[in-house]
């Protein structure tokens, strides 16, 4: 058989139509990070110290603000638009926080990984739903065993405006809990309804520190 089809046809016309984002800057859709905020229910109370280290225009960093948290944003950018730019994460000393939250760059998310764990309670990363399907990932995973697997039931629009509403990417919350005990569990996430995730945030601009 040659040639490709379907869904692998898409991609590579994908690939080849639009350039990657500088710093992987993927913008998170509200509602991804709705829909992890409900399934943790009570495991992340309100009034948390959330770091966001790599805020980007502050798409999560919002949703996490609105929801009642009190959110640090930062990122390596220094023209992001939102909270403090030029910030190298992985150079910097990090204090302890109740949770991190980030989309990380795809080409350094294990670094993100490693430098998140040990300095928060709870650590929350935005992942391809493939990436724990590679060989090199073995020791990272032992090491540092998640706590939960969480994936998503729909395709997010990372770049809607820009390239339409078709997404070809599987994405899947990795969450490390200091406190779990046992395997790593994993769970579906439900999108939520339509319009509940549009969270007036501005208001909670205040809650940034």
């Amino acid at each position: 058989m040659t040639g490709l089809s379907g869904v692998s046809s898409a991609i590579v016309t994908s690939q080849r139509q639009w350039e990657r984002k500088p710093a992987d800057f993927y913008p998170t859709p509200s509602d991804v990070t709705t829909a992890l905020l409900v399934a943790l229910g009570d495991r992340l109370p309100v009034g948390s110290r959330v770091l966001e280290p790599a805020c980007g225009d502050g798409a999560m960093a919002r949703v996490l603000a609105a929801a009642g948290h009190r959110v640090t944003a930062t990122d390596l950018r220094d023209d992001s638009g939102y909270g403090v730019g030029g910030v190298n994460y992985l150079t910097s000393t990090v204090d302890r926080y109740d949770a991190i939250f980030t989309n990380p760059p795809f080409n350094v998310a294990a670094e993100f990984i490693y430098h998140s764990v040990p300095n928060a309670r709870l650590v929350a990363m935005l992942l391809k739903s493939q990436y724990w399907h590679a060989a090199r990932r073995q020791k990272l995973f032992d090491s540092h065993p998640p706590s939960d697997i969480y994936a998503l039931t729909w395709r997010p629009s990372f770049l809607e405006a820009e390239r339409g509403s078709s997404p070809l990417m599987d994405v899947i919350w990795t969450v490390w809990d200091e406190q779990h005990v046992g395997p790593t569990r994993f769970n579906q996430l439900s999108r939520p309804p339509a319009g509940s995730h549009q969270l007036l945030t501005d208001d909670f601009d205040a809650l940034l520190i």
